[in-house]
């Protein structure tokens, strides 16, 4: 079918106001009917990033219901994500939102950085908490350099298998233009998606 362009949705004025820069990584889930929960990354004076949610109507994008609100903070220092999030994927919502997100630490010698995924819970539009300080996938043989942007799908009908698709770093190029980040998407699965069992399969 046909896409039909709705124009703008949120502008970065609308942030709460310690988040003075972007809105990035729109990551929607369905309310019914033509409500939509939006999760973004927005950052901010230290240009780390933070999750937002809005809750808006699809008829009516410019039409938020509510304030936009901080879901998710930076980890504590030391941590996967200490230097931001990221949303990437809520498989769902109801009766409590279970949100797959990105973390992110940068490295001494830029444009290094790190990346693994994370999980929070709780219920939709308040504060989200970690299921652990620790990234459920981080690097490993398979994935040396990097994990990000997972997307999840939870088991359909009787089925148990959890699936995963994510971007997977394998390795930093240096050229001309200085150092670039090769990927690959690759796959894992689970039972409970929380365990993940991944084998290198692109």
């Amino acid at each position: 079918m046909p896409w039909k362009k709705l124009g703008l949705i949120y502008e970065v004025k609308n942030n709460p106001s310690a988040l003075p820069t972007h809105a990035q990584m729109p990551t929607p889930v369905s309310m019914g009917n033509d409500y939509h929960l939006i999760f973004f990354a927005a950052r901010d004076k230290d240009h780390r990033s933070h999750i937002v949610a809005i809750i808006v109507d699809i008829e009516r994008p410019r039409r938020f219901l509510g304030q936009p609100t901080i879901v998710l903070e930076p980890g504590d220092p030391g941590t996967f994500d200490d230097d931001g999030v990221y949303p990437s994927c809520a498989p769902s919502v109801y009766p409590h939102c279970r949100l797959y997100y990105v973390g992110w630490n940068s490295r001494a010698v830029k444009p290094l950085f790190n990346a693994a995924i994370g999980l929070a819970r709780g219920l939709p539009f308040q504060p989200l908490r970690r299921f652990s300080s620790a990234p459920l996938l981080d690097r490993s043989p398979y994935d040396p350099c990097l994990v990000t942007s997972p997307f999840v799908m939870p088991p359909v009908n009787t089925g148990r298998t959890w699936h995963m698709w994510y971007t997977s770093g394998f390795c930093w190029e240096e050229n001309a233009r200085g150092l670039w980040s090769r990927y690959d998407i690759k796959y894992a699965r689970s039972l409970d998606g929380l365990d993940w069992e991944r084998q290198g399969d692109i």
